[in-house]
């Protein structure tokens, strides 16, 4: 595994409860501090009363809350939950060269290409292959062995897999990457008694030519860092 991510210093913390989705309440130096949830799923098999979580700290004297929920132990694995890293994760392993299989000799990385007006996808990436359009999935939910995307109804994601399904079509070179934000999976699939339109969205991609990965990730809190798995998981 290859270090490609760096949190700032985090913060060991037991979790009491989550509530209005961004928010929750966890125990910290002995009383209840509440932090924002960076996580719009519904996080299924994580949360659970007294589990250990990590928390970041804000440096923003303005911000209202102090604290972000960064990762949960679950199964005696930690699990980043901070959706809002993900894309700065699969950007530096982009910019190591460490995701290489489809994406050879990268020239530039756009991040936030917009496609229409009101659609944009996580990158644009210029090489000597031609370009190339990736987004971007977090992944928390693994039920058994697998890890499964989404843990809960995703509109927005099956909306940019119809996109990247038309770009295909058209003979554009597309990728849809999961990270597995665990490392104790051995393969990835849609779950699809959450969301089968996803799972059929997912379906028509693969057959239109979209490259469909899924890497996990190792994160040691006691570093403050997360390693990449650079060997995709077995697409089951």
């Amino acid at each position: 595994m290859h270090i490609i991510y760096t949190f700032p210093q985090l913060i060991e913390a037991r979790f009491c409860k989550r509530y209005k989705r961004f928010f929750v309440d966890v125990i910290y130096n002995h009383s209840v501090q509440t932090a924002h949830c960076p996580n719009t799923g519904s996080m299924k098999n994580l949360l659970q009363p007294g589990q250990r979580v990590w928390l970041s700290q804000s440096q923003n004297p303005k911000r209202k809350l102090l604290y972000t929920l960064e990762a949960v132990e679950s199964e005696g694995n930690i699990v980043g939950v901070n959706t809002i890293r993900t894309n700065a994760i699969v950007y530096n392993a982009l910019q190591k060269g460490l995701i290489t299989r489809h994406v050879p000799n990268i020239l530039s990385i756009q991040k936030e290409h917009q496609l229409i007006k009101g659609v944009r996808l996580d990158f644009l990436i210029q090489g000597h292959c031609g370009p190339l359009f990736i987004e971007v999935k977090n992944v928390t939910l693994k039920e058994g062995s697998k890890a499964l995307f989404p843990d809960a109804v995703t509109t927005r994601g099956t909306k940019h897999a119809l996109h990247l399904t038309k770009l295909a079509r058209e003979g554009e070179r597309c990728m849809l990457i999961f990270l597995v934000q665990r490392n104790d999976c051995s393969a990835f699939a849609c779950a699809n008694d959450i969301d089968p339109t996803y799972t059929q969205a997912i379906q028509e991609a693969q057959a239109a030519g979209v490259i469909i990965e899924a890497y996990q990730c190792n994160i040691d809190p006691s570093k403050n860092v997360l390693y990449l798995d650079t060997h995709p998981l077995d697409m089951s």
